[in-house]
């Protein structure tokens, strides 16, 4: 799913960015996303690689991963696609490439996102 968007938000795949926010899904399954799914790990992103569209891949992957907790994988591709096209998410412009912005909505403790959403 990850790469998907990818390839549809960024024209781009990047399957390092992916595994690395997920390196502990096989230990701990879906609770791998309150390790490293957070702003802070977007920030991160940034710092360790300055690469821009990585950054954003890691922006995404996180915002699917909790629509997908919270409305199941069968349609969290068609939500975070409906988010993109009405604005609700930040969209990549590769002609004026920035870093996104932090969205309270996606980018809350996991907790408070379960609890509140």
């Amino acid at each position: 799913m990850h790469r998907n968007i990818d390839r549809l938000f960024l024209d781009g795949d990047y399957p390092e960015v992916h595994s690395d926010l997920d390196m502990w899904s096989t230990v701990l399954q879906s609770d791998h996303r309150r390790i490293y799914h957070d702003w802070k790990a977007v920030v991160t992103f940034w710092r360790n690689t300055n690469d821009i569209l990585k950054t954003w891949s890691a922006y995404y992957h996180i915002i699917l991963d909790k629509i997908s907790e919270k409305y199941g994988k069968e349609c969290c591709l068609a939500i975070i696609i409906e988010k993109y096209r009405d604005g609700s998410i930040d969209q990549f412009d590769p002609e004026n490439p920035e870093l996104p912005e932090w969205t309270g909505e996606f980018f809350i403790d996991w907790e408070d996102w379960n609890d509140e959403n």
